[in-house]
């Protein structure tokens, strides 16, 4: 593979990480200086990946191998992976269909889809989980406060009391954050004590790290069972909507199981009556 082929490949990479940040939250104007810093981190992190994979290939030629470099479809392969134990939930443990939302409360887009997965558990009862996870963009200078607010919230069983407050209040403001924690009737003392604690911030850390391992560039970000869905709520909910639809048509479609047969001396069934016939 020669240096073209490798700029090339630089330069498609990184017009399409410029598109995902414009997307959902980054899509706000950011300052000349921000832009140009983040551009800067992408191209030296894209020039960084392209050069390890320059020596894998070159090892491989060496070895007599060859690497298929043609275009596949899709944007993403594999499935994310998340550690979603100590992370705030909605709807049952072991749902067939987990989603979980990278999301940011100084976000306007998370904003207004705060009561997306609330809303998907009450319509698909029983086969919808949804998880949440911080993700506060650098730039939103009260993000990381209201994140680390509300795993303080959590502390107290009232993190999804405060996520709803929180995204209906006018700014994401710290003292806004402490006074939708005095409305929802938290302990301030241990509020105020477990929002400055190194695992508050830990456990924002973790899901910012696990959100960058898995492609998230802005916010809000979803996962349906795993499958990184780009665009906003409407596609994740019609993605929701099919999986639920597939599981029910495999149950309805699958071969019933042989019915018990009768006890010794009892009288066998009646047998049902033709299926175009309604019985009697």
């Amino acid at each position: 593979m020669n240096r073209m082929t490798f700029q090339t490949m630089a330069y498609h990479a990184l017009a399409a990480t410029a598109f995902l940040t414009m997307a959902a939250c980054q899509s706000e104007a950011p300052s000349e200086s921000q832009v140009l810093h983040e551009i800067r981190e992408t191209q030296q992190a894209l020039l960084k990946e392209i050069k390890q994979v320059k020596i894998a290939i070159n090892s491989m030629s060496r070895r007599g191998l060859t690497i298929n470099m043609e275009p596949q479809g899709g944007t993403r392969t594999g499935k994310g992976r998340f550690d979603t134990a100590e992370s705030p939930r909605l709807g049952p443990e072991g749902a067939r269909i987990e989603v979980v939302e990278f999301a940011d409360f100084e976000c306007p887009y998370c904003k207004r889809s705060a009561g997306f997965g609330k809303k998907l558990v009450e319509d698909f009862p029983g086969e919808v989980a949804v998880v949440f996870k911080h993700f506060p963009l650098r730039r939103h200078e009260n993000a990381r406060y209201a994140a680390q607010a509300s795993w303080a919230a959590g502390r107290q069983g009232k993190f999804w009391e405060f996520h709803d407050a929180m995204f209906a209040a006018p700014t994401p403001s710290k003292e806004q954050a402490r006074s939708v924690a005095e409305s929802i009737g938290l302990d301030m003392a241990q509020f105020e004590k477990d929002v400055a604690s190194p695992f508050s911030r830990a456990a924002v850390q973790k899901d910012r790290r696990e959100g960058k391992e898995n492609e998230v560039r802005g916010t809000p970000t979803f996962f349906v069972n795993g499958e990184l869905v780009r665009g906003d709520a409407k596609l994740v909910r019609a993605k929701v909507a099919r999986a639920v639809g597939a599981g029910t048509a495999q149950n309805v479609g699958g071969a019933s199981p042989p019915a018990a047969a009768p006890p010794p001396g009892a009288a066998a069934p009646a047998p049902a009556p033709p299926a175009s016939q309604p019985p009697a």
